[in-house]
């Protein structure tokens, strides 16, 4: 029975083989057809034996019009050397090569393609067969080609537009810095690339940069535009308008900043002399009327704090114009600011609203007396009349003034500023001699 058993057995193996064969068969079978990379088999001499569906669609042939034919027939002409030499490495004892390469389609148009050999050898080793999968890398590689043809003509741009353009990774490394960047810092490009921004171009006091940098990255919001310095080579400071860009990565992870910067120095500088002149008296420097005005209704409307004005009418000015000529007054005039700058405080406000006339406001401490500050005054305006009569030399001439001076100090709006500026007024004339010129 065990004999008969053993016999059954072994008539059953080879049909049981044979069956996974076939169906072992029949399933590589679909696996060629079916597959969606290109399948080739290929003799020694590397003609194509056999083609899947896949590389018939990939190469835009029909399958007749591919066996029997070498792969270099269809490959692109600067590729030529790259199918030999996968061969050449395969009969040199490799198992498989993979190598990127191009074939041109039935209209001429050329095919990208990653390509992945293997050699089939005999019992003694000897190649009988090759067998590539191919995979169509033509969508990747013109997206790749449209990406860095892209970014070559933003580097373009970037290269020749009068903008400074920076790049910063997440750490504030500088990873690109172009021509008009270097420009205005003095550096080099080949000086600033792997140096931390922060450190070298911006001003030690201004932490505030590096932390805003920080912050962006790690919350993914960034602020879009801001003013800021700069530092220079030379130590030199200069005023920036910025434009940033958060940089991430495929998933969506900051990573670092893409920056655009405009120099505004001197548009920055010129807007400040405008303002100035709009507030300032040419000839002295000093606060004109308009700025006055404003400073004292200021003043005035703090209730927590007095404020007293002290008013300065130069006395024998119209003797040195008539003497020495109007140049000499101006001289003059610029020399008894410069004195009265140097008589008050750094918060008082000094001006000059017209002609020789000038006023000096103050302010006191906060819950200080209008009495305690009308002392205060007393002491300047006495400082003031020593001060001012000293003479003034012009082209080696002396020129000589005296000043007479009033003042007034209230705290709160009270009757406001005009009625505070008429106070002092009446004072100072009252020191002349003569009737007040307010009314």
């Amino acid at each position: 029975m065990s004999a008969n058993h053993d016999q059954i057995a072994s008539a059953a193996e080879p049909e049981a083989g044979g069956a996974r064969l076939e169906l072992l068969g029949f399933d590589l079978a679909a696996a060629f057809h079916e597959s969606p990379l290109g399948i080739v088999i290929l003799d020694r001499e590397g003609r194509w034996q056999e083609a899947n569906p896949a590389w018939c669609e990939i190469v835009g042939r029909p399958r007749a019009d591919l066996v029997g034919r070498h792969f270099n027939e269809l490959t692109h002409g600067d590729d030529l050397a790259i199918g030999m030499e996968m061969l050449a490495t395969l009969q040199g004892g490799a198992r498989s090569v993979q190598a990127e390469k191009r074939y041109l389609d039935a209209d001429g148009n050329v095919v990208h393609v990653s390509e992945y050999v293997t050699a089939r050898r005999d019992d003694e080793g000897r190649i009988v067969r090759y067998v590539a999968h191919v995979r169509d890398t033509t969508a990747r590689v013109r997206a790749e080609q449209e990406l860095a043809e892209s970014a070559r003509l933003f580097r373009d741009v970037l290269e020749n537009v009068d903008l400074a353009a920076l790049n910063m990774d997440a750490n504030g490394t500088i990873t690109y810095c172009n021509p008009e960047l270097c420009r205005l810092v003095g550096w080099s490009a080949e000086e600033l690339l792997g140096r931390d921004w922060f450190e070298i171009c911006v001003p030690r006091d201004n932490g505030e940069a590096r932390a805003l940098h920080g912050e962006g990255i790690a919350t993914g919001r960034i602020e879009r535009h801001h003013e800021g310095q700069i530092l220079t080579r030379s130590g030199e400071q200069r005023t920036m308008r910025w434009s940033h860009t958060l940089v991430t990565s495929t998933s969506g992870r900051p990573i670092g900043t893409t920056s655009l910067g405009e120099d505004i120095t001197e548009k920055v500088a010129a807007q400040r002399a405008l303002a100035h002149r709009a507030t300032h008296d040419p000839l002295t420097g000093l606060a004109n009327r308009t700025l006055m005005d404003e400073r004292l209704a200021q003043a005035v409307a703090d209730a927590t704090r007095p404020v007293a004005v002290i008013l300065c009418d130069l006395d024998g000015f119209k003797h040195v114009n008539d003497r020495l000529g109007h140049a000499a007054g101006d001289e003059v005039l610029r020399a008894v600011a410069g004195r009265l700058r140097g008589i008050c405080r750094a918060h008082d406000l000094v001006c000059r609203p017209a002609g020789d006339e000038f006023v000096i406001v103050l302010t006191g401490e906060r819950g200080e007396s209008a009495r305690h500050l009308s002392g205060t005054c007393a002491h300047v305006a006495k400082r003031i009349e020593a001060a001012v009569r000293q003479p003034v030399v012009v082209d080696g001439s002396r020129a000589q003034v005296g000043v007479s001076v009033g003042f007034a100090a209230m705290v709160g709006p009270g009757r406001g500023a005009e009625h505070l500026l008429r106070t002092a007024d009446r004072a100072m004339y009252r020191q002349k001699g003569t009737p007040s010129r307010v009314a």
